[in-house]
């Protein structure tokens, strides 16, 4: 079992089309770039996924890191 994913911002998504060999996300660069990330799981990597709802809470995991990231501040004294 292998699961793939492509994370993007949603108020960037202009359409998602797909043909019986192809998935395609359509986004929106009016400001000059787009931000996206692809992801994969696969059930034999060590600490394996192994089921759907493994998968979508990794999803939902990657998702709430990349929209909180770290932010680090150095303050020079």
């Amino acid at each position: 079992m292998l699961g793939m994913a492509i994370i993007y911002r949603q108020d960037k998504l202009i359409s998602i089309e797909e043909d019986d060999h192809s998935h395609v996300v359509v986004l929106d660069p009016s400001d000059g770039s787009v931000d996206y990330f692809f992801l994969a799981a696969w059930e034999q990597e060590p600490g394996g996924i192994k089921n759907e709802q493994e998968f979508i809470d990794y999803l939902n995991l990657e998702i709430e890191r990349l929209e909180n990231p770290v932010e680090i501040k150095i303050i020079n004294k």
